[in-house]
């Protein structure tokens, strides 16, 4: 008889020790004799990651990221290969929950989270918004480890000139490149980081001034030297999210 693994579960089979003894102790710590240290492992870490020991350990404890990323030339219809390098944070598995508050170590109370974020928070639980900010950015991350690329819907023609080659790259952004550069990214970058912060208050008042606020910071970021090429047709979006991501817990007053 022939036993047959999921993907999942040889990712499982093959991981160093040490790594194994990571979700181990978190299962010992849950103390549910019907959870081991490989659910946890496939509740935690992202399924493209899991075949990849270096990748999970990334995603883990945090490290960098460097991608080798295709960048429009504008006016010659051509390109050139730019690195990126991102930071990526420490994680803990958070309880939604707190501890404080009796919450457990349970799948359905746990969430990868930047470790400096669940720290801060103390014993007070997670607020929705704070569960929604953590899988956008642990999904994020995930991504961005796998070695791809993350895109709005409006962003799919250098989507596709990311993933072909560069001449097919330069055809494809051929008439659209230089608008792309110049306008969309930095108009993207603008409008995702901020409608995702006014999204996060809870006034008008607040809504319109840290909105326009943190809008006005993506699209100045987005027109620096570096966001005419890099940032412009690779990171307008995913720079919006990050924009985001960092001002939001600046602005947002904590509640108790």
């Amino acid at each position: 008889m022939t036993t047959t693994y999921t993907p999942s579960e040889m990712a499982w089979i093959n991981m160093p020790t040490e790594q194994k003894d990571i979700f181990n102790n978190i299962a010992y710590k849950d103390g549910n004799p019907d959870l081991d240290g490989y659910d946890w492992f496939n509740h935690l870490v992202p399924e493209p990651l899991q075949d990849n020991p270096q990748e999970v350990e990334v995603f883990m404890n945090g490290g960098e990221v460097t991608q080798e990323v295709w960048v429009y030339d504008q006016g010659v219809n051509s390109g050139h290969y730019e690195t990126v390098t991102h930071e990526l944070p420490d994680r803990d598995v958070s309880r939604i929950e707190s501890g404080h508050n009796g919450g457990e170590y349970t799948p359905d109370n746990t969430v990868m989270e930047d470790s400096s974020i669940n720290r801060s928070r103390q014993a007070d639980n997670m607020s929705a918004e704070d569960l929604e900010s953590a899988q956008d950015a642990a999904a994020l991350d995930a991504e961005l480890i796998d070695g791809g690329t993350t895109f709005a819907e409006s962003g799919d023609i250098a989507t596709e000139a990311m993933e072909a080659s560069p001449e097919v790259a330069s055809e494809l952004l051929g008439a659209t490149g230089e608008f792309l550069a110049d306008v969309a990214a930095p108009a993207i970058g603008a409008y995702m980081a901020g409608t995702y912060v006014a999204s996060k208050c809870k006034t008008t008042k607040d809504k319109v001034g840290y909105g326009s606020l943190t809008a006005g910071a993506g699209a100045l970021l987005c027109l620096t030297p570096p966001g005419q090429t890099v940032l412009a047709i690779t990171c307008g979006v995913k720079l919006g999210l990050r924009i985001a991501k960092w001002v939001k817990p600046m602005l947002e007053p904590k509640t108790t």
